[in-house]
């Protein structure tokens, strides 16, 4: 019986597998990955205007957010992809992580040590290119901001493996530049929560 609590061996589980896909090489191979899978959903769902949603939990919340502002500034550049992100209705991130300079202690602190991080993302300038945070705070991408549908976040606030701070952190930043954002919290939630026990939250 599902108890609510995170099991710790799972969210160590959780926390290897989530930092071998956002390692550099390996995170811009997924980045493209979700920009394709986007297309051939609108490709498919072409029919239905502009109801279609993007959504990622944990690192799909991260890895989504990454795809989704890319696409955004590859439009105020001379991007000839075949959708836009003006398809799309709006992001919902669930139990996200945008900020990986800020994860850096956290991680290491859940077992995860700062070296193997780092080595992972292939230093810090890596770091700061996964950080949907970091990125919307830089001025050069303001216009690219302007372009994001709606994002929606979605943080339980007993959320161990990923500190609701996070979504907080990523909130402000989209705000202070202008994108339309809101944030729901969930008291006593946990990582899990929202989408497996108490998935009827959302």
């Amino acid at each position: 019986m599902a108890s609510g609590r995170e099991d710790p061996k799972e969210k160590e589980k959780g926390h290897k597998a989530r930092e071998a896909v956002v390692g550099a090489d390996q995170g811009e191979a997924v980045r493209v990955d979700v920009h394709q899978d986007v297309l051939a959903i609108l490709c498919i769902s072409f029919n239905h205007g502009s109801r279609i949603y993007l959504v990622g939990q944990s690192a799909g919340a991260h890895i989504a957010a990454c795809a989704l502002i890319n696409q955004a500034i590859r439009e105020c550049g001379e991007d000839t992809s075949t959708w836009s992100v003006a398809q799309l209705k709006a992001y919902f991130g669930i139990s996200g992580g945008y900020n990986l300079l800020n994860l850096v202690d956290h991680f290491h602190r859940r077992g995860l040590y700062r070296s193997v991080f780092l080595s992972i993302m292939e230093g810090e300038e890596s770091l700061r290119k996964f950080s949907p945070e970091v990125v919307v705070k830089d001025v050069a991408v303001r216009s690219a901001v302007s372009l994001l549908p709606q994002i929606i976040l979605f943080h339980g606030t007993s959320d161990c493996s990923m500190p609701s701070a996070e979504s907080e952190a990523f909130l402000a930043a989209l705000q202070q530049r202008g994108a339309k954002a809101d944030l729901f919290l969930y008291e006593g939630k946990t990582h899990t929560d929202l989408f497996l026990q108490s998935a009827d939250v959302l």
